[in-house]
């Protein structure tokens, strides 16, 4: 029997309503039952279109430019 595992995820966006908004990051990161990580992290960014102009808030709140 296979042990289960849990993979933990989150993802920003380049506004401040993510069901609308663009994707700027998604991260993610695999623990087993113990919350133990196993596996390696995932990291991926995302850079805006050039006639896209994120949302000045979404970028203080992340952190993230859209020049990443």
């Amino acid at each position: 029997m296979s042990e289960m595992t849990f993979f933990w995820h989150d993802y920003e966006t380049w506004g401040l309503n993510p069901r609308a908004d663009r994707p700027s990051q998604f991260a993610g990161i695999r623990t087993n039952g113990e919350l133990e990580i196993i596996g390696e992290e995932v990291m991926i960014y995302s850079r805006p279109s050039g006639d896209f102009i994120p949302h000045p808030d979404s970028v203080m709140i992340t952190g993230l430019l859209p020049q990443v």
